[in-house]
């Protein structure tokens, strides 16, 4: 067997992975998002957080050793969300930091647009109601592209970090003739939005949980609901059967995965090069004459 060497250290420095992760209030998100903090591998975490939602987990963000915790309520004054949202994921190009998590991409578009509306209030039903959102979608659709970028500067200087990021999600209804209508979450963007940062992301997962049931990732695919994504079928079952999953062993598995993977295509590229395989009828001779 061709070895590779791909630990889940040297993977994840190659990679920079891309999980977004997406699901409605309280179902873990957030929960999900500290389990980083269970393994020293990925401190000091770059907490970027938008949403400032992370009362439960202030043991950890309060922690200076294993977290670097940047707060849209302690930006620059002067400094706009946007601008101290995109100077951030900027830094985080080039930044010490072992793994990054970003909370409140979604939320972002609702204030901005909140905003908006603040300032025209007598512009705020129908058709101005979605004007309100025209300037947020540029504005999250340009920090969609700087994550983006984080991930292409550290694949190039090999210095890839988990970059982790949670979205809200609204209840969604396809009304289906003669039937009652089927139900599912979705995240709370706009369409072009999610397949925006669908695109960008490794995995783009939903987080389910019914109640006394563990909570699980999907990933796969289904006729409700294409908004899920992982970049290779192998990837997607590991991750699918997983139960109340935690990042650090979801890496761990992701890598292996994808170290068998490359090992078995090794092995079929040396396979096909090495001359001994060759059983061509090339090598055939007629003796007749």
């Amino acid at each position: 067997m061709v070895q590779v060497d791909m630990s889940t250290d040297a993977w994840v420095k190659k990679q920079c992975p891309i999980i977004m992760v997406y699901a409605p209030s309280t179902t873990g998100k957030t929960t999900l998002a500290a389990t980083l903090f269970d393994d020293d591998a990925y401190w000091p975490v770059l907490y970027i957080d938008a949403d400032e939602g992370t009362s439960t987990i202030a043991k950890f963000t309060n922690n200076k050793k294993l977290c670097d915790y940047r707060s849209k309520s302690e930006r620059p004054a002067g400094d706009t969300v946007f601008k101290w949202f995109g100077s951030t994921l900027k830094e985080a190009r080039t930044s010490h930091h072992k793994a990054i998590i970003v909370e409140g991409l979604t939320r972002f578009r609702d204030n901005e647009a909140s905003d908006w509306l603040i300032d025209h209030p007598d512009d705020a039903e129908g058709m101005s109601l979605q004007r309100a959102y025209i300037k947020p979608s540029v504005l999250s659709g340009a920090l969609y592209g700087a994550m983006s970028k984080i991930q292409d500067v550290r694949k190039r200087a090999g210095t890839g970090v988990p970059i982790f990021g949670s979205l809200n999600a609204k209840l969604y209804k396809r009304m289906v003739k003669g039937a009652p209508p089927i139900e599912y979450y979705i995240p709370n963007l706009s369409d072009n939005l999610i397949e925006n940062l669908m695109g960008r992301s490794d995995i783009f997962a939903e987080l389910k949980r019914n109640a006394g049931m563990p909570t699980q990732l999907m990933t796969t695919f289904s006729k409700h609901n294409k908004f899920r994504k992982a970049r290779n079928p192998a990837v997607a079952k590991m991750i699918n059967d997983m139960r109340d999953p935690n990042l650090p062993d979801l890496l761990d598995k992701w890598a292996r995965v994808e170290q068998e993977q490359t090992e078995a295509t090794a092995k079929w590229a040396a396979d096909d090069d090495d001359p001994q395989t060759d059983n061509s009828d090339n090598e055939k001779t007629d003796d007749t004459t």
